[in-house]
């Protein structure tokens, strides 16, 4: 049984030939895992034990980690890539988890240069 809709062979195949072509493999462009998390506010990962991708994103769980920044993980038991955006209970349980995490981390006020035009 086919649980990935997103992660299909042709589709990644089309995907790297559209986007990654015009970047090395290992740029940070083409994949965060080539550069630093060190400017980056905490990071929340909602995934799934059946998402194809479950294995990069436990190795990234651990570099993050290993850079001293602080990551948060919701890993939902039989669901897939991006399960989140599907109209299924466990989506608005993570999406409800996307909400609370935004609210906690977000900043106050903006940033300054966030404010210069």
């Amino acid at each position: 049984m086919a649980y990935e809709l997103f992660l299909q062979p042709k589709l990644i195949a089309l995907e790297t030939e559209t986007f990654a072509k015009p970047f090395p493999a290992i740029s940070p462009l083409v994949s965060p895992w080539y550069g630093s998390f060190n400017d980056l506010p905490p990071i929340l990962v909602v995934s799934g034990t059946r998402d194809l991708t479950l294995t990069y994103t436990l190795a990234l769980k651990e570099k993050v980690e290993a850079e001293g920044l602080p990551i948060y993980f919701d890993i939902h038991q039989h669901m897939a890539h991006i399960f989140s955006i599907y109209p299924i209970s466990e989506a608005d349980d993570a999406l409800d988890i996307m909400a609370k995490f935004l609210a906690k981390v977000r900043e106050p006020t903006p940033r300054k240069e966030t404010l210069e035009v």
